[in-house]
C-alpha cells in the first residue's frame, strides 16, 4: 500500500503541477493570466454581436430581456468585490437571455460537427461530442453534409445574392432544422437564411415508408416545405389523414425551455405538424391543451403529429421515465434507511435503559 501511495501521489503530482501551483513572486500567487481574461470561455466575435442585434431589433421582448440582464449583472458587480466589468460577462449574461427567449439556431460553415464553441453563445445546429447521435450522424452523412459543402462552395465561388439564396432554397436539410444563420466568417456578418422553416409548420402530404432504409433515401427526394417522410410503425397516428384545401392554419412557438417546449395553434381543420425538435420518445411527453397524446417520428429525425381542427396549446415535455422510477427507488431507499437508523437508535436506547 505504501509503495502503490508513492506512486500515486508521484505520477499525479507531476501532472496537477501543470494547473495549479503555490509558487509566488514577490508576495503575489503566479497565474498564467489575468482574472478579468478567464471570466468567460469565449469572446464573442462580430458575428455572434450581429445575431443578438438582428434578434433585438426583431423581437422587443428578447430586446428587454437582454438589457435587462445586463443590467442585473452590473449591479451584482458593483455590490461585489468586482471593480472592473467584464465585458466578455456582460456578454454572457447577454446571451443567456438571448438563447432563454428566443428560438433560432445557427450554423457554422467551417467544421459545424467539430464546434463547440456556436453553442457557448447560440442554439447550434451541430456542435461537437465524442459519442455521436446515430441518426444525427446519419442525416449528416446523407444529406446535410452535402448541403453545407455545397452552400460553402457557392460562396468561395459564386458569392452573389442570387447565387446564395438559390442554394439556400435547395438545402432542405438546412432549413427544415430551424437555421436562421449562417455564420461563414466569424468576424464578418452572417447569412441570414429567408428559407429557414422556423420551429415548427405544417404539411399537406405525410409519406409513409417501409423502414428506417426507405425513410432516409426518400427524404432526400421530398419537398420538406410540403410534404414530410413517416416509418410504418406510426402508421396508427397517421392513418386516413388528409388536408383541407382552403383552411388557413397557424402555429407558433411561445415558450422554449431545455425540457419544456410550448406551441399556439389554429386551424379551421385537423392538420399535420411538423416540430424542429429532435424525435426521442423515451423522454419527451407530448400534450395537447394539458391532456397526454402521442406523437410520431417524421423525416428520419423530426418530431410529428396530426393536430385537430381548433385552437390549442401544444406542450412537449421532458420527462423520462428512467428518471421517475429511480427518483421513487432513491426515495424509497432513504425512507428505509431512515427507519432502520431510527430502529437502530430504538434499539441502543433500549438495551443501554435495561442495563
Amino acid at each position: 500500500v505504501g509503495v502503490i501511495g508513492r506512486l500515486v501521489i508521484v505520477d499525479l503530482w507531476s501532472v496537477d503541477k501543470r494547473f495549479v501551483n503555490n509558487e509566488k513572486d514577490r508576495g503575489r500567487y503566479i497565474q498564467w493570466e489575468e482574472k478579468e481574461n478567464n471570466i468567460a470561455a469565449f469572446s464573442a466575435d462580430q458575428a455572434d454581436m450581429d445575431i443578438m442585434e438582428s434578434e433585438i431589433e426583431l423581437n422587443p421582448q428578447v430586446a428587454d430581456a437582454v438589457n435587462q440582464a445586463a443590467e442585473e449583472y452590473k449591479q451584482e458587480a458593483r455590490q461585489g468585490t468586482k471593480r472592473k466589468v467584464s465585458p466578455d460577462a456582460i456578454n454572457d449574461a447577454k446571451f443567456g437571455a438571448l438563447r432563454f427567449n428566443s428560438n433560432y439556431r445557427v450554423l457554422p460553415l467551417s467544421g459545424a460537427f467539430q464546434d463547440f464553441r456556436t453553442a457557448y453563445f447560440h442554439k447550434s445546429v451541430g456542435g461537437y461530442h465524442g459519442a455521436k447521435l446515430k441518426r444525427i450522424q446519419e442525416l449528416y452523412d446523407f444529406h446535410l453534409g452535402s448541403e453545407i459543402a455545397a452552400l460553402q462552395s457557392a460562396l468561395q465561388n459564386d458569392p452573389t445574392v442570387e447565387s446564395i439564396n438559390s442554394r439556400l432554397r435547395n438545402s432542405d436539410m438546412i432549413n427544415m432544422l430551424n437555421t436562421k444563420y449562417i455564420i461563414y466568417n466569424p468576424q464578418a456578418p452572417p447569412l441570414a437564411n429567408t428559407e429557414s422553416l422556423g420551429s415548427a409548420w405544417i404539411v399537406d402530404n405525410l409519406i409513409e415508408v417501409e423502414n428506417a432504409d426507405e425513410e432516409i433515401v426518400q427524404l432526400g427526394e421530398i419537398d420538406v416545405v410540403n410534404e414530410a417522410v413517416v416509418d410504418k410503425r406510426f402508421s396508427d397516428q397517421v392513418e386516413g389523414f388528409s388536408p383541407s384545401p382552403g383552411s388557413a392554419p397557424a402555429i407558433a412557438v411561445e415558450e422554449h425551455l431545455p425540457n419544456y417546449i410550448k406551441y399556439i395553434f389554429d386551424s379551421d381543420s385537423d392538420e399535420a405538424v411538423i416540430f424542429s425538435e429532435m424525435f426521442y420518445d423515451a423522454g419527451w411527453q407530448a400534450y395537447l391543451d394539458g391532456e397526454p397524446v402521442d406523437h410520431f417520428r417524421a423525416n428520419y429525425v423530426l418530431r410529428g403529429m396530426i393536430v385537430p381542427a381548433g385552437s390549442h396549446t401544444i406542450e412537449f415535455k421532458f420527462e423520462p421515465r428512467t428518471i421517475q422510477i429511480s427518483s421513487v427507488i432513491s426515495t424509497g431507499a432513504s425512507v428505509i434507511i431512515l427507519l432502520l437508523m431510527l430502529y437502530g437508535i430504538f434499539k441502543t436506547y433500549k438495551r443501554t435503559r435495561n442495563k
